[in-house]
């Protein structure tokens, strides 16, 4: 498995592995995503160097996004841990033939390399409460779930996950 920054060259298959996981996530009433959100963003995200790309035998099989962008939805949030640098996890997936292998819990570690790497102390996150497979994978990986402040987005509602590096 390797893990580096998304370039131009890779927008056609990042939009390919997006879209198996929308459509996977529909047959699992995970409806979070879909064909407008979140590949409006994947431009900006390249430009920015803030999106990642998963690669297993030099095939795209996974992406996120890590940045310190904050939004009114993400200030709503009572985060526990303050008085850090903190960066986000966004837009994180893997590939619906690749799940269940440990490519997420791998990346979650290579997160934290790169976290602190660039000086950070804090990891932060937002996840559909109904999410579970990703829930899941974030409290096994020891995020925390904050109790105060969430958002909701067409109907559903994000909760906070946060973890100190």
């Amino acid at each position: 498995m390797n893990i580096r920054l998304a370039n131009k060259n890779d927008i056609e298959d990042i939009n390919n592995l997006f879209k198996k996981v929308v459509k996977d996530m529909k047959t699992k009433k995970i409806e979070m995503w879909n064909y407008y959100y979140p590949f409006c963003e994947f431009e900006k995200d390249i430009n920015s160097n803030t999106m990642y790309i998963i690669q297993e035998n030099n095939k795209i099989i996974g992406a996120f996004v890590l940045n310190d962008f904050e939004s009114s939805d993400f200030n709503s949030i009572e985060w526990t841990i303050n008085n850090e640098k903190w960066t986000s996890i966004n837009r994180f997936a893997i590939s619906p033939e690749m799940q269940g292998k440990g490519y997420a819990k791998k990346s979650m570690k290579v997160i934290e390399e790169i976290t602190k790497k660039n000086g950070y102390k804090v990891i932060r996150l937002t996840v559909w409460e109904k999410n579970e497979i990703a829930i899941q994978l974030y409290e096994t990986c020891g995020f925390k779930k904050v109790t105060n402040g969430s958002y909701t987005i067409n109907d559903m509602l994000f909760i906070g996950y946060e973890k100190q590096i």
